[in-house]
């Protein structure tokens, strides 16, 4: 999704970072755009760095995730709720990976698809 995102509005080259790859694309208003390096079910670690490193808040983020219990091209939004039964989801979530300054849950959050 966001490899696809990133061709379709002409990004920058991906740029490697620690723990994930960052673009920038015109979406409107230029908008942000990582891919985490960590395996999937560390992901929230990358999320975590990557909001700490551009000093973002987690509400100006969302996360891109694949979901098993939805169907193929069906994609869903949500600001809040549980992780479902992604893993990833679950551990990207945990509060404990969250910068300490918002303990906020991570379903509002990040540009982060999945691993690489």
């Amino acid at each position: 999704m966001v490899d696809e995102l990133a061709g379709r509005h002409a990004a920058d080259r991906w740029a490697r970072l620690p723990l994930c790859e960052l673009t920038s694309a015109r979406f409107g208003s230029r908008l942000l755009l990582a891919k985490p390096l960590t395996f999937m079910n560390r992901s929230g670690a990358a999320l975590a760095w990557l909001l700490d490193h551009l000093e973002l808040d987690l509400g100006q983020a969302l996360v891109v995730a694949d979901d098993v219990d939805l169907s193929l091209g069906v994609l869903r939004l949500r600001r809040a709720g549980s992780a479902g039964t992604t893993t990833a989801c679950a551990t990207s979530a945990s509060t404990s990976a969250l910068p300490s300054r918002d303990s906020a849950s991570v379903s509002a959050a990040s540009t982060v698809a999945g691993p690489r």
